[in-house]
């Protein structure tokens, strides 16, 4: 797998799972964020293959909005949704390349408690 698949897929499962704990008023966004991830996660080639000439949407049915997270993340390997979410979020949940953060399940146990 391609190194940029994995951190992109990664980074939107996290938002997929921020979304869903969110709430059912995130549902639609939680479930994008996820298939975003399993789409990406999947590809046999490099995401910067499919992207570019307006394929990869029509495809794969990936939304504009998500679209341009990927353009985003291309260009400067970050996306600032995903850094305003944790920001806002009651619990900090932590990038996930660092081996010591949470995960969903675990945010799920902590939201649960309190």
């Amino acid at each position: 797998m391609y190194r940029v698949n994995k951190k992109l897929a990664e980074i939107f499962e996290a938002i997929g799972s921020i979304y869903e704990f969110k709430g059912p008023k995130e549902r639609f966004r939680s479930i994008a964020y996820h298939n975003a991830a399993r789409i990406i996660n999947d590809l046999p080639e490099d995401i910067r293959d499919h992207i570019q000439d307006g394929k990869f949407i029509k495809t794969y049915g990936i939304g504009k909005s998500i679209e341009e997270k990927i353009f985003e993340f291309l260009q400067t390997n970050q996306i600032s949704l995903f850094y305003d979410l944790q920001k806002r979020s009651s619990q900090r949940l932590s990038h996930p390349d660092e081996s010591s953060g949470i995960g969903a399940g675990d945010l799920k146990k902590i939201l649960l408690r309190s």
